[in-house]
């Protein structure tokens, strides 16, 4: 008995034992990080779908899209489903004036690698009931799901127009292209080039005045950065197609790589041409009162 005793004894002291190196064991490797190959991917499947986009490829185009995807129509139904998906995207390559393609300017996957989203800016171009081209504007967002194969597909896309609604041509039009002025200084190439007209001039504090092209090729190299504007206040004043912006804004930037902040006076001179409010001027002075 006593043997039995210490059998049983012996038994239980080497599963303890056992348990404990166990759960002293280290935990499984963590899946590599797959993020920045995973982006190059997407950006790629994106800029290709793009492009089959612009070809009118409806095949090309959907050869991006996964099998249960839903577009979100800006004023219009969710399409869900790749085969409605075909039939809405066939039906806009039919318009006459279609041309189209849009450019990602910040794509981003996540730690896990199944999922990544995509945002960028784009133009469509269609014809009216009356055959006259209409140009649309916008920005749209996308997410990419990774399918079994490792291949990157659509699963959501949706987007909205640049341009202001139907009605609001006035103040909220230039309202608009004053939003897309300094959403373009602080990153948005895109829109920042869309509202600057080619012969805009633009004086900053200092009596500095640099063209389109002068001003655009500081911010491309990096010689003047952007980094916070806050608005605190503006006036519009519409006169026809012309429209003047005054108004005060905080701007934290970096010149040559020195970090600078100035709270400006300014006026923004806007004009519309086709419907399209662009900026012609644009002058700016230390606020005094600030």
């Amino acid at each position: 008995m006593r043997r039995l005793c210490l059998m049983a004894i012996l038994v239980s002291t080497l599963a303890v034992i056992g348990l404990a190196v166990a759960c002293q064991q280290p935990p499984p490797p963590s899946p590599p990080d797959t993020r920045a190959a995973d982006e190059r991917a997407i950006r790629e499947a994106d800029a290709a779908w793009s492009k089959a986009w612009a070809a009118k490829d409806l095949e090309g185009c959907m050869s991006f899209v996964a099998d249960d995807a839903s577009v979100l129509l800006a004023n219009g139904p969710t399409v869900t489903g790749k085969e409605s998906i075909r039939k809405w995207a066939s039906e806009v390559m039919a318009n006459p004036g279609f041309a189209g393609s849009w450019q990602a300017s910040k794509v981003e996957a996540s730690r896990a690698g199944d999922l990544a989203y995509v945002v960028g800016t784009g133009q469509i171009t269609v014809n009216d009931p009356k055959g006259k081209p209409v140009t649309d504007r916008l920005k749209y967002l996308t997410v990419w799901k990774k399918q079994r194969d490792g291949t990157w597909k659509a699963l959501v896309d949706t987007a909205n127009s640049d341009l202001p609604a139907p009605g609001t041509a006035g103040s909220a039009g230039i309202r608009a292209a004053h939003d897309r002025w300094f959403a373009g200084i602080l990153g948005d190439r895109a829109r920042l080039s869309d509202v600057l007209a080619p012969d805009v001039t633009l004086r900053f504090p200092g009596g500095n005045q640099v063209t389109r092209t002068q001003f655009l090729t500081l911010l491309q190299t990096g010689q003047l950065l952007y980094d916070a504007a806050e608005h605190q206040e503006t006036n519009i004043r519409i006169y026809g197609d012309a429209g003047v912006v005054t108004g005060r804004s905080m701007l934290r930037f970096r010149f040559q790589g020195k970090a600078e902040s100035e709270r400006l006076a300014y006026t923004a001179v806007y004009v519309r041409t086709s419907g399209r409010w662009t900026l012609v001027a644009w002058q700016s002075t230390i606020d005094q009162e600030g």
